[in-house]
């Protein structure tokens, strides 16, 4: 059985490197605290709901359609979403 995925729209900012504090606004934007998030070294640990995961620069931290964040590789962000704004 074959399935298609169903378009959605979703907020995602691009991580680079010195850009920690963009990415706090970024989260900070949708909630009131950045819970769930851990900032070390330049790089952002994010719990996810498959638990903690490193936002690696490059890749993009992505607000699913729940409210829930979560880190993509760019490579698969591209093959994944179009912008649209």
């Amino acid at each position: 059985m074959k399935f298609k995925k169903k378009p959605v729209e979703v907020d995602a900012i691009q991580f680079e490197e010195d850009q920690v504090e963009e990415v706090v606004e970024f989260i900070k934007s949708f909630q009131n605290n950045t819970d769930g998030f851990y900032i070390s070294d330049n790089s952002v640990i994010v719990n996810t709901l498959e638990g903690s995961m490193n936002l690696t620069p490059g890749n993009w931290l992505i607000r699913g359609i729940e409210g829930e964040f979560y880190p993509c590789q760019d490579s698969v962000f591209v093959s994944s979403y179009d912008p649209i704004s």
